[in-house]
């Protein structure tokens, strides 16, 4: 796996633990996830292009995008 970092970054006062390597593609929990996450993406963006102005500061994405995954088990 090659190096993935920012070369234009600064250090990093200390050592940063290695990356968790990426589970295999043909993970189960995987191929069942993906389509679940990526519909509930698009439902959170539906919802903010429907309505704009539903979402102001007090309404936060985090909560939205979690209310989206809930609808999709």
């Amino acid at each position: 796996m090659s190096d993935q970092s920012d070369p234009l970054a600064p250090a990093s006062p200390r050592p940063l633990p290695p990356s968790v390597p990426l589970p295999p593609p043909d993970d189960p929990w995987l191929r069942r996830m993906v389509p679940r996450v990526e519909l509930a993406i698009d439902d959170l963006v539906r919802g903010y292009v429907r309505h704009p102005f539903l979402h102001r500061v007090e309404h936060s994405p985090a909560r939205a995008a979690l209310q989206a995954a809930d609808r999709h088990p």
